[in-house]
This record gives C-alpha cells, structure tokens and sequence, in this order.
C-alpha cells in the first residue's frame, strides 16, 4: 500500500521496517481494530531494541501512510497513527576529518598511484557522495566549462545487486563547478583508464563510467 512508484532501494527499506519492526508486534491485529495503543506498542518496541529516532520516525510514516491508503479505501474508518507523536528525531553534528588530514590521505594515495586518487580527490572538492562519484559517466564531464553533472548514483539494492538510479530529490540532480587542479586531475585518469582498456581488450568494459572498478 506504502511501496508503488517508489525506488527499488526505498522499497526494500519500507519492505524491511514492515517485515522486522510492525508485523511482529501488530501484525496479529486486525486492522480494523488497530488503535493508538497498538501504535505506541510499535515505538517502545523500538526503543527497548536500541533502534534510532529516526528509524523510529520511518516506521511511524510507515503505518501512517497504509493506514491513509486502507482509510481511502475504507476498509478503516480512522487512521490511529495521526493521535499518537512520532519521537523527536535529534540530527547530530557531522564531524569531518580536518583539511590537514584529508590532504595527508590525498598526499599518500597520489604517491602510491593508488587508483582510489581521482576519486578521493573528486570527493574532496566536490563534496560529491560515494553514489554519485561511481554513476558519474565521462559525458557528464565538460573540462572546458569546468564543469560536471550530476544526474544519476550507483546503489546496492537486494534484488537487483549494483544498480544505477536517479537520484531520490530534485535538488541532487545538479551542476557542480572544479577548479583548474580538479581539471588536470581527470585528463590524467582517463588516459590511466585507456591504458587498462588497451592491456586487457575485450574483458575490459567501463560503461564509459569514470570510476569503473
């Protein structure tokens, strides 16, 4: 009821949360009969296994979102979920490491001509996600303007394995300006990834993806 027109990886989220966190404690009430009590049970059930504020708050969205759905479709005739407070999710602070030591692992990777460079590189002054850096193509690149688009990401979802997708909000979809270090350091690659393509022939594939291992 929750999961159509939902991508593959949030509908094995919302899949989990049911199947893990509110079939065990409700699943044996008719929905019918469901009330606020039953969804309270839900959230302690919850908190007593340690979970998160926010996993808790999914879940909350969860049965309130069937319960809408079971209440249009009047099978209910109130949805329980809309008296009771989802918790108060608390967002913490992300702690990045310092400038010092990202130019240290930068440094390192560039003298052991490590192949994860470019893309800890890319990371660095993009702030690009993991996802995203491995779904950029070569044709998303334009080294003249300086620029690049970022417009789909690499996801692990359980049924389909590895997966490129579009990305979840409108806002992700988005042009990113590199300065001119950023530019010399993306020729170097590809020329390293030509160089791959020539040894091994035929078995090498690389989707024209810049990061393609």
């Amino acid at each position: 009821m929750v999961i159509p027109n939902r991508k593959v990886r949030t509908e094995e989220r919302y899949q989990g949360i049911i199947k893990n966190h509110i079939v065990p404690v409700v699943g044996h009430i008719p929905i019918s009969k469901l009330g606020p009590t039953h969804v309270k049970n839900v959230h302690s059930n919850l908190a007593e296994k340690g979970l998160s504020a926010s996993t808790v708050e999914c879940c909350h969205w969860v049965m309130s979102a069937a319960l809408t759905y079971a209440l249009r479709m009047e099978v209910v005739y109130r949805n329980p979920v809309q008296a009771v407070e989802p918790p108060k999710v608390v967002k913490k602070e992300v702690q990045p490491p310092s400038m010092r030591t990202v130019n240290k692992i930068l440094s390192l990777s560039r003298e052991d001509r490590s192949d994860m460079y470019p893309d800890l590189w890319l990371a660095t002054y993009t702030g690009m996600r993991r996802g995203e850096l491995l779904g950029l193509h070569w044709s998303n690149i334009e080294l003249n303007s300086g620029q690049l688009h970022v417009n789909q990401a690499l996801v692990r979802t359980n049924k389909l394995g590895l997966v490129l997708d579009t990305p979840k909000s409108p806002a992700s979809r988005r042009v990113v300006d590199i300065d001119d270090e950023t530019v010399d350091v993306l020729p170097q690659h590809k020329v390293a990834q030509m160089e791959n393509r020539l040894m091994l022939g035929g078995v090498y594939d690389d989707n024209n993806l810049v990061f393609a291992n």
